[in-house]
Formats: structure tokens, C-alpha cells, sequence
């Protein structure tokens, strides 16, 4: 194995990777870096980070795809279409009618669609 100050490569390479994914989404590429992008009413933006933020990031950027970039959800989606796809699911996105009461959705759906 080849080495380097009596570190193996290997090791070095290890390092630069978990750095690398470390760095992952970070910043949405915005001049703030996202940090604007949760901001709102408290029990929304609690909401958001308690059942959202694993697939769609702390700026809305999304983590599973191009779909599921929330920046500008409400200049391609209604409200009632974004209250839809949150109760109903669909393609990768599971349903939350079970997990959220109506009013939840409600003001997730309010919340988002404002993202123009």
C-alpha cells in the first residue's frame, strides 16, 4: 500500500471523502445561504423541521430530487395542490394524511405556496 508521511492513502482518501459529504448541501447557492428560508410562523416552521427538512433540507432545496426543491413550490403549485400532495403522497413522497391533522397540512400548505 502506498503511503505518505507514514499515513496510507487510503486513509488520507477516507478523510477527504467524509469532508467532502460533510459539505453536501450546505448552501442552497443562495447569498444568505438558505438561512432565510425557514422563517415564518413558529408552529409551521416546527412542523417543517420535525416531518419536512429529512427530504427536503433545512433551505428547502430538497434532497431527493429536483421535485422535491421547495424554494419556489408555490409558483408551480397551488395551495390546494400542495395540500394534496402532502396529504396524498405521491411518486417517491409518502402520504401524511395519517401522520398530520387537517390544520397541519393546512398551514404547511399556506406556508409553502407563499414560496413564489
Amino acid at each position: 500500500m502506498a503511503r505518505l508521511s507514514g499515513k496510507p492513502l487510503s486513509y488520507i482518501a477516507a478523510i477527504a471523502a467524509v469532508a467532502a459529504i460533510a459539505g453536501c448541501g450546505s448552501s442552497s447557492g443562495s447569498p444568505d445561504g438558505g438561512a432565510n428560508a425557514l422563517q415564518g410562523p413558529p408552529d409551521t416552521i416546527a412542523l417543517y423541521k420535525a416531518k419536512c427538512i429529512s427530504c427536503h433540507a433545512a433551505d428547502l432545496s430538497g434532497k431527493v430530487g429536483p421535485d422535491s426543491d421547495l424554494r419556489k413550490v408555490g409558483a408551480r403549485m397551488t395551495k390546494e395542490e400542495i395540500a394534496d400532495q402532502i396529504a396524498q403522497g405521491g411518486d417517491v413522497m409518502p402520504p401524511f394524511r395519517d401522520r398530520l391533522s387537517a390544520a397541519q397540512i393546512d398551514a404547511l400548505a399556506d406556508w409553502l405556496a407563499a414560496r413564489q
